[in-house]
């Protein structure tokens, strides 16, 4: 009877039979890595980061001036880099935290965290009123011109943050005359105050708040309440259901049953930009749209005089059409022609090239569904939806091909969504897909069917790529039960998995680590050897054709990584406990305050960095036999189990590179580790 080998080790593969699988593949494959083809034990996790969030969701790794940062959120976040070329301010946008923002390395990165520690909401909100125009002095011929003015961030000169323009103002006057502008705006208020609110107005379960300027407000965005009197409900953080410029009026979702007294203060989550803020004011010459630059005075200034040439006049306005990006814009993603891409309900919004602050409404595109997640495949756009997933092939912002994938295919989880550097891959109804421009294909094909892969509740997803792996953590009704899932994407041959959960994963594409979150705390994954996972591969039932007893095994594997444990601490507690005062506690034993109440000297006794190799033999499901092995020796195995069919398991911390049965010594001397 010719010895079993087993070696070469791939994963497991849930649909397919036990007995069809071949001999190197896996019924369980637990906390190991297979891409070497051996049993490779995963390193533990290593500590790097402790956080004040409690609970961590999204994280990117923010490089500025040579320093990184951690930035979290306990929200499901997308960040993108600045596209703009020489931005000293390390610019970088956000969306998933409220309405979209930016942020810079000083501003992000004060203080003692967590990070970011501030923002500013993205884009740069258009004046709302039209300036007044009086013609002063000035000889005929006359002219009519229109004006509009607009708002410009100052953070640094490399970047111009510019709103679109104010409503135009036409007036007719002397050429030569003082053209005196006024009434125009101040910069867009970050607070203000309250001075009324009707609970379930207009709707049940919704509060109509009477403020004193709407002026920059939205629909969707936050706002946070204080030092109302009477309504206290309404002091806390709240979105906006919709805003009524012309009573300056915004109704919240609150259930109260409190009468607004008085007072009270409004603040935005998200402020505008105003530190620095100037306008900038354009003119036409007659009546066309042919705005040119006349001046730049402060934001505060709502006055101006113009009496510049037409001759004088600067270049042209180059955000007529700019709008801010929508409120609810998630998905952010960061594109190679300079421009930044993301989602709005069924619409695929893309800014303006190296102006991640406008987005013009002409730079939208809408499909059918519900966008769920966005990856950048090249020049084209993977866009994810809950039906079929489409492909965005950008020439510019303005000129885009949206084109569905007629594979039905839904995106059931945004966190389950990888970006692979040529598409992106995620979990959906029946399988994992990896959808590109080349198409879209059903990746897991050969590792599930329909019934297994609901086992695995695909809409928990939390996932990453790294190592050209696919990393995706999936929860259970049994929390136990809960699991990571390893895919070796180059050969989907075969899957293993960890018994960890964790709350979030994130590659670092600086050095291409994974990190992993569990509640306030971040780890690197697969990096702490002395603290390796106890790894677990079990074969599938080999039927040998008549009964027989195997009667010895031989373990290839790296013996030299066990080292002799240190005993010292268990001889010391056994010597403790030998003397019986020691055990009974006698009174005045040791000095006062020497232990913790209820503490004692036995000093526990740990396991880390232990290390063995556990062979057991499986017979119709049961353990016969265990045995720890510290060398290549031949073993004997126990005699009196002739059978048919037999299996075999390895739990291990060490790498293994082959496991052989055999009935004879002979059989087993000619076999190759």
């Amino acid at each position: 009877m010719p010895a079993i080998t087993f070696k070469g080790f791939r994963g497991k593969r849930p649909r397919m039979s036990e007995r069809l699988l071949a001999d190197n593949q896996a019924t369980d494959a637990l906390n190991l890595k297979i891409t070497s083809g051996r049993i490779d034990p995963l390193r533990g996790l290593l500590q790097v980061h402790t956080s004040l969030i409690d609970t961590i969701v999204s994280m990117y790794r923010y490089r500025f001036e040579g320093t990184d940062s951690w930035l979290l959120w306990n929200k499901v976040v997308n960040v993108a880099k600045s596209p703009a070329a020489q931005d000293v301010l390390g610019r970088f946008y956000y969306t998933g935290d409220g309405e979209p923002r930016m942020s810079t390395g000083a501003l992000a990165t004060a203080g003692p965290g967590p990070f970011p520690a501030d923002w500013y909401v993205l884009g740069v909100v258009p004046p709302k009123t039209a300036p007044s125009i009086a013609v002063v002095g000035g000889v005929a011929p006359t002219e009519a011109r229109a004006y509009v003015y607009t708002f410009v961030t100052k953070l640094a000169e490399t970047v111009t943050e510019e709103s679109g323009p104010s409503p135009a103002a036409v007036f007719t006057g002397n050429i030569t005359g003082s053209w005196d502008l006024s009434a125009m705006d101040a910069a867009p208020p970050n607070t203000g105050t309250v001075t009324a609110a009707v609970p379930d107005t207009p709707l049940p379960g919704q509060v109509e708040v009477t403020l004193n300027t709407v002026f920059g407000l939205r629909a969707l965005e936050h706002i946070e309440f204080a030092a109302v009197t009477g309504m206290t409900d309404l002091n806390t953080e709240l979105q906006i259901v919709s805003v009524d410029t012309a009573l300056n009026k915004v109704v919240v979702s609150l259930s109260t049953a409190q009468t607004y007294t008085a007072g009270g203060t409004w603040d935005r989550l998200a402020p505008h930009n105003t530190t620095g803020m100037v306008k900038r004011i354009y003119r036409t010459v007659g009546t066309g749209t042919d705005y040119k630059f006349v001046a730049e005075i402060p934001v505060a200034n709502t006055t101006y005089s113009d009496t510049i040439a037409s001759t004088a006049l600067g270049d042209g306005i180059s955000t007529l059409d700019a709008d801010l990006p929508p409120k609810d814009l998630h998905s952010l993603i960061e594109l190679p022609n300079g421009c930044l891409a993301g989602l709005s309900g069924n619409e695929l919004c893309l800014s303006e090239i190296a102006k991640p602050n406008s987005w013009p409404i002409r730079n939208r595109y809408s499909f059918s569904g519900v966008g769920v997640a966005l990856v950048a495949d090249g020049s084209s756009i993977v866009v994810m939806t809950d039906g079929f997933p489409y492909i965005a092939a950008v020439s510019t912002p303005d000129s885009v091909s949206l084109a569905r994938i007629q594979t039905y295919a839904p995106c059931l989880s945004k966190l389950g969504v990888v970006d692979t550097g040529g598409g992106a891959i995620y979990p959906s109804n029946d399988g994992l897909y990896v959808v590109s421009s080349g198409g879209a294909r059903k990746m897991s094909q050969e590792l599930y069917r329909f019934d297994e892969w609901q086992e695995t509740f695909p809409a928990t997803f939390k996932s990453a790529f790294w190592d050209g792996q696919y990393v995706g953590m999936h929860a259970t009704p049994d929390t136990e039960q809960d699991r990571i899932l390893m895919f070796d994407t180059a050969e989907m041959d075969g899957l293993t998995e960890v018994d960890d959960r964790v709350d979030a994963l994130y590659t670092n594409p600086y050095d291409g680590y994974l990190y992993v979150a569990k509640a306030n705390k971040i780890y690197q994954w697969d990096a702490d050897d002395t603290n390796r996972y106890l790894a677990f591969w079990k074969s599938r039932d080999v039927q040998v054709g008549k009964p027989v007893n195997f009667t010895c095994a031989q373990v290839h594997a790296r013996f030299s990584d066990i080292v002799p444990i240190d005993t010292s601490i268990e001889m010391a507690n056994a010597a403790l406990l030998a003397n019986a005062d020691n055990v009974d506690g006698a009174l005045d034993a040791s000095p006062v305050l020497a232990y913790t109440i209820n503490g004692s000297a036995i000093v526990p006794v740990s396991t880390a960095g232990e290390r063995v190799v556990q062979f057991t033999l499986v017979k119709d499901g049961v353990p016969i036999f265990t045995k720890n092995v510290t060398s290549t020796k031949a073993f004997r195995l126990p005699a009196g189990f002739k059978h048919e069919i037999h299996a075999m398991q390895i739990a291990t911390n060490v790498p293994v590179y082959s496991v052989s049965l055999a009935t004879t010594m002979d059989e087993l001397s000619g076999i190759s580790g």
